[in-house]
């Protein structure tokens, strides 16, 4: 019986059909995995959506108590549903949690209020630059923007406040590669309202959250649920 045990224990056949059998999931899992990390690595910022540099340069950023307050409620404003960016690591073509894709917040003001600036100061702020222009050599950079990527590509890390977002100036309807903030700048109200039906209609498709704040013009009803945001006078 023990010589038996030992022959079916070792039995050549058997061992192979395992080994092929890990062989094939491993492969599998690789391919998932490759699937996952492959197009986040050689994704870029969608230039022919958005535009970095705002249609017409605003006047010097304005500073102080103010601008922290606003920029305080536009950043709670932004995170409020936008979950954690994480997956299960065992799903790694899975989309994050998110409760809120899409949200619509108008930024207001007092006329002498410097909304355009305040709205570039904030942008610059989350999406990193701030935190690339503070770094002293170009190396710093250089690892500054490979961990943000590094980041992207593992799908199982809680993303963090300090974590850059993709942000810009709306042109059309952008790929977001990760949460991602659209500043709409004095555009035409039928243009406007266009773009946001289109965001809207096609939200329940984005993988990451999308906020898009809308200067120089008033909220509308059809909008639906809109953020108003006004900074405290000086």
């Amino acid at each position: 019986m023990v010589q038996k045990q030992q022959a079916r224990a070792v039995r050549p056949g058997t061992v192979a059909t395992r080994l092929v059998a890990a062989g094939m999931a491993l492969a599998l899992a690789g391919l998932v995995v490759a699937g996952r990390v492959v197009p986040t690595l050689n994704s870029r910022y969608d230039r022919e959506a958005l535009r970095v540099a705002p249609p017409v340069e605003p006047g010097p950023e304005p500073v102080g108590a103010p601008q922290r307050a606003a920029w305080g409620r536009l950043q709670a404003w932004c995170f409020e549903g936008a979950g954690d960016g994480r997956c299960p690591f065992g799903r790694p073509g899975a989309r994050p949690r998110v409760d809120q894709r899409f949200t619509v917040a108008v930024l207001n003001g007092a006329p002498e209020a410097d909304l355009p600036a305040l709205a570039k100061a904030f942008s610059r702020h989350i999406d990193g630059s701030d935190q690339l222009n503070a770094l002293g050599s170009a190396v710093a950079r250089l690892l500054l923007r490979l961990r943000v990527k590094l980041h992207d590509a593992t799908w199982w890390f809680a993303r963090q406040p300090v974590d850059p977002w993709d942000s810009g100036y709306l042109v059309d309807e952008p790929v977001a590669r990760r949460a991602t903030l659209l500043v709409a700048l004095h555009l035409p109200a039928a243009a406007l309202q266009k773009r946001i039906s289109l965001l809207a209609a096609r939200s329940g498709t984005f993988a990451h959250p999308v906020r898009l704040l809308v200067i120089g013009s008033q909220a509308s009803p059809a909008w639906g649920d809109v953020t108003v945001i006004e900074p405290p006078p000086v």
